[in-house]
């Protein structure tokens, strides 16, 4: 669950020159919002010491989250600027439909794309929702090594993240964009990367 400062250079430093400066700025954006995100994703499992257990990925091996164009934006910038451009067919040929074609069993986080993971992968497992009461209700995953079910009122500091909290502050980024599924999202926005770095093909060969 660590923050590092690095994670977050793919949107604010290495961001492909070629983007339009309003798919930059919108990157920049993202990256702040993912930067609160887990900046409360830590603070909650400090506090409460809750966390993942160790090895397991079962949330992400069988789940293929839908996304909003610039996150799928965000992963195909990550896949141009990290050199994962090449591998993109064959990682969606591998997974079969409905998981998630960045699993990958043999990493720590079991994404192959962790720094760029959607909002929706960040929270999940961590966050809880507004109950009718307006307080919120958090369930830890069953698999978790601390289990964990509570009520917490707002201003209560063991209050975890709450999904709507981020979920409408991305969803204000592109408030006229549809979510899709990660793959369709993902494919569209590297069609279009590719069609904005032709303009540069050099540059293109180089990211691999």
């Amino acid at each position: 669950m660590a923050v590092e400062r690095t994670e977050f250079d793919l949107f604010k430093k290495d961001i492909a020159f070629f983007l339009p400066h309003p798919q930059r700025q919108l990157l920049k954006q993202l990256a702040e919002l993912y930067e609160e995100v887990d900046r409360r994703l830590k603070a909650f499992a400090s506090q409460t010491g809750i966390a993942c257990l160790e090895g397991c990925g079962s949330c992400c091996e069988h789940f293929e989250p839908e996304i909003l164009p610039v996150e799928a934006l965000a992963l195909a910038n990550y896949l141009y600027r990290y050199g994962q451009l090449s591998g993109w067919e064959k990682l969606t040929l591998s997974r079969p439909e409905g998981s998630c074609p960045f699993y990958c069993a043999g990493s720590p986080t079991h994404c192959s794309v962790y720094p760029a993971r959607p909002l929706v992968c960040r929270l999940f497992g961590f966050s809880g929702i507004y109950d009718k009461y307006g307080r919120v209700s958090y369930v830890s995953c069953k698999k978790m090594p601390l289990r964990l079910k509570a009520v917490f009122h707002k201003d209560d500091p063991l209050c975890p993240p709450v999904m709507a909290e981020f979920g409408l502050p991305l969803k204000a980024l592109q408030p006229t964009a549809d979510f899709k599924p990660l793959r369709k999202a993902v494919s569209q926005a590297l069609v279009r990367l590719f069609w904005q770095s032709s303009f540069h093909p050099q540059d293109l060969g180089q990211a691999g």
